[in-house]
């Protein structure tokens, strides 16, 4: 997981260590998440892997986000009303 920025968003050179990056996980066959990534939660393991906080209630919900900002007030607005995922 790579929640570092820094990378394509910044032009040029931040492409190419992004691509670098992703390289590199290919050669060495590795599972890449990010970069610029808030992370991922599961309930079922349970496993936070965020450096936010997650959803307190357990639920039947299942989200999948490319935004970490709207995934962190998704978790706001569950943890305010109960919902649970």
């Amino acid at each position: 997981m790579v929640y570092s920025a820094g990378f394509k968003e910044i032009g040029e050179e931040g492409k190419a260590l992004e691509n670098s990056l992703i390289q590199t996980a290919q050669k060495y066959e590795v599972n890449l998440l990010g970069p610029n990534c808030l992370g991922f939660v599961s309930k079922l393991c349970p496993i936070n892997a965020t450096f936010g906080q997650t959803v307190h209630q357990d639920g039947d919900l299942r989200f999948i986000s490319q935004s970490g900002a709207l995934a962190a007030s998704l978790f706001d607005y569950c943890n305010a009303t109960g919902l649970g995922f």
